[in-house]
């Protein structure tokens, strides 16, 4: 599986997740383990420790050097072996559940026409904004939100939720932000 420069304008690239620092700590080991150096297979790393679990992924470090041990594991078009990371991203994509392989093995794809972003929200303009929203109230039945990680802060106040959650990681500066 090719892994993609999230720099180059129309290659599929993996996106950052959210780890904790035990979660983080753990790509690390495991990218050193695997010899993995570049910023998508870490990536890559932290995202099936995100999704799949930090167990599901150590069993799969430790059957990759089991295969390893008894001579490695051919590429699927015949051309010699996998590497030890090739080897960790081949059984991770077969064994991880359906559900949970898709949202790791997931790619961008730049291609793809989406969005543009809106500006960022002032905080010292909530009220000039609110205001007029207050004046003509709507309805709303229901609302599905789905973050991933857990949240540095939670407040409830008179029908809102505010929550604060930040990425930590020692990746490489382009791939990591914080959000709150």
């Amino acid at each position: 599986m090719p892994m993609s420069d999230p720099n180059s304008a129309s290659e599929p690239y993996y996106a950052p997740v959210t780890l904790s620092p035990e979660e983080q700590h753990e790509v690390e080991r495991i990218a050193d383990l695997l010899g993995e150096t570049q910023a998508q297979p870490i990536l890559l790393i932290g995202r099936i420790i995100r999704f799949c679990g930090l167990d599901f992924a150590q069993r799969i470090v430790d059957e990759t050097f089991t295969i390893e041990q008894k001579g490695g594991l051919k590429r699927d078009d015949g051309k010699g072996y996998r590497t030890t990371g090739g080897i960790f991203f081949y059984l991770a994509k077969k064994q991880a559940p359906k559900e949970a392989r898709n949202s790791a093995f997931h790619r961008i794809d730049p291609d793809r026409a989406s969005t543009p972003a809106l500006p960022r929200f002032a905080w010292k303009n909530r009220r000039r904004v609110i205001s007029p929203l207050k004046a003509e109230p709507g309805s709303l039945d229901s609302a599905e939100v789905t973050l991933f990680g857990r949240p540095d802060s939670v407040e409830q106040d008179s029908g809102f939720v505010t929550l604060e959650m930040c990425h930590y990681a020692s990746l490489p500066a382009e791939f990591c932000e914080c959000f709150i």
